[in-house]
């Protein structure tokens, strides 16, 4: 069999002479505001993702089901207690092994994450014998992806960009230690996307968010894990927000999970072509450009930016006609436009930076509008 050949980093700029990023391994080519929780409620936020990810799984097993022909087997698994140590060294659980086995199977919990047994010590979940059949399933359906590269975040927006250009359908998957994200994408868009982040799950942030309060959203967190119903859709059944408001918020976290990746400063990611999301989501339509361009405004440095231009900053520079966007579909805000008319009258990114920029915010400007010129095809260096 051929080798899959990793998409290095140096292929993001070489759009003039290939079809861009998104290569398959086997084929030629494709044809293809969240507010920071106040620091008192940090622990509280904390606890409810706990319970909402545990909640999320399903409901519990019903005395009934406990009471059966195999109640020694049942009750000999109920008492195996499962917790999860994520990346921050935070723990999650406890849960059941088949609430366990659903979390890993929705790629909610990563592989690489490590798993204490009934209090015993924490080890790589591979190892764990009795979760061996949906790690495999894991593996099978993850074990061929279409594209695959290193998370870079200067080029997380030519990633982006394609994916759009392309209106590609299928997943996309990002993992740094133990964080994994899933993207879904329907032809270009994102519709939902999946993270083990705790501070990332409904109930932390709508508390985050101001929306309802944490003791509200312990109360609904419970009635889930006893009913087994979403917590969303709980939330809404007890009357603590309106239908049309969950639905904003829903959009609200899928944009925040969205924009967070432009922050990463490593990981992987991996493409699937085609793979469809989970049953029963609530498909939502995120703008991945103006997501895009929040993420660089809010994530990029000027340091980062520097170093990125630092071999290019005396090259003229042209405006291009091949993108697949407008500049207008940036929806730049007021000092972004104000950068890209100094970019516009420059010959060179030194001159805009140097001559006409006065402050440093305003060279930070020039630099993240001229990452997004240069990744989405706007403008072009000569090859």
């Amino acid at each position: 069999k051929k080798e899959k050949r990793l998409v290095s980093s140096s292929a993001v700029m070489a759009k003039d002479t290939s079809p861009g990023i998104l290569h398959r391994p086997k084929v030629a080519s494709d044809a293809f505001k969240s507010t920071a929780p106040n620091p008192r409620q940090s622990q509280s936020i904390a606890e409810v993702s706990r319970r909402e990810l545990r909640a999320s799984t399903g409901p519990q097993m019903s005395s009934g089901a406990r009471r059966s022909s195999s109640m020694n087997s049942e009750n000999h698994s109920r008492l195996v207690e499962y917790r999860v140590r994520v990346h921050d060294r935070e723990i999650l659980g406890p849960f059941s092994r088949q609430a366990l086995e659903s979390m890993i199977e929705s790629h909610t919990v990563s592989p690489r994450a490590s798993v204490s047994v009934s209090d015993g010590p924490y080890v790589p979940l591979s190892e764990i014998p009795e979760l061996a059949s949906a790690m495999a399933k894991v593996q099978s359906s993850r074990a061929n992806p279409d594209a695959f590269g290193d998370v870079s975040r200067v080029e997380l927006p030519r990633l982006t960009y394609q994916l759009f250009s392309q209106r590609f359908t299928g997943c996309l998957e990002l993992s740094q230690s133990t964080v994994l994200k899933s993207i879904y994408f329907r032809k270009g868009r994102p519709v939902y996307i999946t993270s083990n982040q705790s501070g990332e799950m409904l109930g932390a942030f709508l508390v985050s968010q101001g929306v309802i309060g944490q003791s509200d959203v312990e109360l609904a967190v419970a009635t889930s894990n006893r009913g087994g119903g979403r917590l969303g859709d709980v939330i809404v059944a007890m009357n603590l927000i309106k239908p049309y408001q969950l639905y904003q918020v829903l959009e609200k976290q899928i944009r925040a999970r969205f924009v967070d990746i432009f922050g990463w400063e490593s990981g992987e990611w991996r493409m699937y072509k085609d793979s469809v999301p989970p049953v029963n989501i609530v498909p939502l339509d995120l703008d991945p450009i103006s997501a895009m361009v929040e993420g660089v405004r809010t994530k990029m440095s000027l340091s980062i930016l520097e170093s990125y231009f630092a071999d290019r900053s005396g090259i003229a520079y042209s405006k291009q006609s091949q993108s697949k966007i407008s500049i207008e579909a940036l929806r730049l805000q007021a000092r972004e436009a104000k950068a890209l008319g100094l970019l516009m009258s420059s010959d060179t990114l030194q001159q805009a930076k140097t001559e006409k920029c006065r402050s440093r915010q305003q060279q930070l400007s020039v630099l993240q509008v001229m990452l997004l010129l240069i990744q989405t095809d706007l403008f072009s260096y000569p090859k």
